[in-house]
């Protein structure tokens, strides 16, 4: 089974590959990722900002001033590391802001200073006409220092936001939520629970020591006998058992073996082992 690390990694790779470049152009594209998410959080209104504010804060997670700032060095101009400390923690804060929201916190005029810096950085690169994902996101567009408005004549042009860029990361990190729902869905103890009772169960009689912490914090030791086994789970004849949820150890096999109590009433409960048995573990406790 697929493990949440690798789901994250893979969706992490997935979400850089439309901002990924050509090596020399490769630091002008992350600053161009990060202008056109920005602009379009500061500039944008309705589901178009929402969108951007998630890319925004999804790209201000993967980055820092110093990798910028090197990012920078490779397309060939100089950068503050302070600077984009700056911009990324103004970014990370609007973005929060706007998707909880509640209104920008001073206006825009600090953050239209922002993507102006961005901007021109971009440009600086000269990088525009060879990568066109950048490109599209400074091409025609001034800046106005007093008000941080756009100067341009046509503020909706399609040059102004390239939302591709904005669109893929955003899928990817809706893919990845939705496949860390059915990761913790397919692991929770309901769902174990189902997969275990469908399992082929023998009878067999074992007199066994459970080992527990109750419900008040103290460490207990109970005498079970099971009633039946599978590869997954067995029943016990067990008075007073705690509730669903708990976990318990039992020596199996001269081996402690962590488990989980998946149901209980008055006088029997359903145990689920953390690791199934082998086949040949299941033989030698049915023929115990």
């Amino acid at each position: 089974m697929v493990t949440i690390r690798v789901l994250v990694l893979a969706s992490l790779v997935l979400a850089l590959m439309p901002l990924r470049a050509a090596a020399r152009c490769e630091g002008a594209v992350q600053l161009a990722g990060l202008h056109n998410a920005y602009r379009a959080t500061v500039f944008e209104t309705g589901q178009p900002q929402k969108l951007a504010a998630t890319s925004l804060l999804v790209f201000v997670g993967q980055q820092s001033g110093v990798r910028l700032a090197e990012h920078a060095t490779r397309a060939g101009v100089e950068a503050s590391e302070e600077r984009l400390d700056e911009i990324l923690s103004d970014a990370e804060t609007l973005a929060i802001r706007t998707l909880s929201g509640e209104p920008a916190e001073n206006g825009t005029f600090h953050h239209g200073l922002n993507v102006q810096y961005l901007a021109e950085l971009f440009d600086a690169t000269g990088c525009r006409n060879s990568q066109a994902t950048a490109s599209q996101s400074v091409v025609g567009t001034s800046w106005n220092y007093g008000t941080g408005t756009n100067g341009s004549s046509d503020s909706s042009s399609p040059d102004s936001l390239n939302y591709t860029s904005l669109i893929l990361p955003a899928l990817f990190v809706g893919a990845l939520v939705a496949l860390f729902g059915a990761y913790k869905f397919y692991t929770s103890l309901s769902m174990r629970r189902r997969r275990v009772e469908r399992l082929p169960r023998s009878p067999v009689s074992l007199s066994l020591t459970a080992t527990f912490t109750s419900e008040d914090g103290q460490m207990k030791q109970a005498e079970v006998e099971t009633l039946d086994i599978s590869v997954g789970g067995m029943k016990v004849n067990w008075n007073d058992p705690p509730p669903p949820g708990t976990t318990v150890s039992f020596q199996l096999l001269q081996r402690e073996r962590l488990c989980q109590v998946a149901w209980s009433n008055n006088f029997y409960a359903g145990i689920m082992f953390d690791e199934v048995l082998n086949k040949q573990e299941l033989k030698t406790l049915k023929e115990a």
